[in-house]
């Protein structure tokens, strides 16, 4: 369990939470889910579950087990969609977001409640989380793997545990992102503000970092630094298409540049971030033996980053069929298996947004 906040108890229960939370064939997880919302020391004022399209037996089992929980049901059209569904539908003044495989320690909505008490002026705010494999939460937390100084930003504390971020985080966000949908809580103020979830990216992996990075570029940020939330690894979410994965953050953060607007200092780390990644989805384009998504994506990594294995690959993948089979069999052969390297780009990819 997360250690406590500060020693002061008190939030004000004029503090109203509607938690929004879609989900999609999740019967076996979505109960555990719900009983973390249900078991909240600052109670949710309601609890909104929009079912994108199951075919399991979720609308039985919440309507059996939860019917104190609001359950709409919509055609399948992907995480964004259902969420924006859900806000529309609610009625308080605050909105947090759970993803519906994801766990809440009892304190999550009174730290967040503490944080608005202290800091009126801040509209959005998130908190730090545990990755959960089974029943095991990890001991470390999201934040411990954010880069050295990650949160020495301009800003003030205004009580243990918490801190106020005075300026945007975006370019801190594109190097290493501790800000998961079930993390947040914000403002229906400054939800309209941000603007709504992008629907058109509900295919798309990885749709939440446009959100993201959206509300990120506005300050005040609140950060509630105790590990509230588990967010559970399972087949069903596990990154199994890395390369959807990463082709996924490579088109939002093309259309993240495409908007405009962006500080002069995070232009060029956006585009750093993007030829990284595109250098990694190449790379694991190669070891699937995807060829046609490799010629797509050696056109956005610049010829001076294709250096070393990563341009032999290229070349290899670039060859007429069944050329380009045989080399990459030949290389694959030559250095290590298919399934080491697919590991070591997962665990490259996880430790970024």
């Amino acid at each position: 369990m997360s250690r406590p906040i500060d020693r002061v108890i008190f939030v004000p229960m004029s503090f109203s939470v509607s938690v929004v939370i879609p989900t999609f064939n999740r019967c076996a997880l979505i109960g555990a889910t719900l009983d973390s919302v249900l078991a909240q020391s600052h109670p949710a004022a309601e609890i909104v579950v929009v079912d994108d399209g199951s075919t399991d037996s979720t609308e039985n089992l919440i309507r059996r087990q939860y019917p104190s929980v609001r359950y709409i049901k919509i055609p399948n059209s992907g995480p964004p969609g259902a969420r924006n569904v859900g806000v529309a539908a609610t009625q308080s003044e605050w909105i947090a977001f759970l993803d519906s495989d994801d766990l809440w320690e009892p304190g999550k909505l009174q730290a967040h409640a503490r944080l608005a008490e202290l800091s009126p002026e801040v509209p959005y705010s998130f908190s730090n989380f545990r990755i959960v494999e089974g029943e095991r939460w990890r001991q470390s937390t999201k934040f411990d793997a954010t880069p050295a100084g990650y949160f020495d930003v301009r800003g003030y504390r205004p009580a243990p545990g918490f801190l106020v971020c005075a300026e945007p985080m975006v370019a801190r966000l594109l190097r290493s992102q501790p800000v998961f949908p079930s993390t947040v809580l914000l403002t229906r103020q400054f939800f309209e503000k941000v603007g709504p979830w992008d629907e058109t990216l509900g295919r798309t992996r990885s749709e939440d970092l446009d959100f993201a990075l959206r509300c990120v570029a506005h300050a005040p940020i609140g950060i509630v630094e105790a590990p509230l939330v588990g967010i559970r690894k399972h087949a069903a979410n596990y990154s199994g298409n890395l390369l959807r994965t990463l082709r996924g953050q490579i088109e939002i953060l093309q259309r993240f540049e495409a908007r405009g607007g962006l500080p002069a200092d995070t232009l060029p780390i956006l585009r750093e971030e993007i030829v990284m990644r595109s250098k990694d989805a190449l790379d694991t384009a190669f070891s699937l033996g995807e060829f046609g998504q490799l010629r797509e994506l050696v056109r956005l990594v610049p010829s001076c980053e294709l250096r070393g294995k990563l341009w032999l690959k290229s070349v290899i993948g670039r060859c007429p069929a069944p050329l380009n089979g045989w080399g990459r069999s030949i290389l694959l052969a030559g250095s290590r298996t298919r399934g080491k390297i697919l590991r070591q780009q997962i665990d490259k990819t996880a430790a970024r947004p």
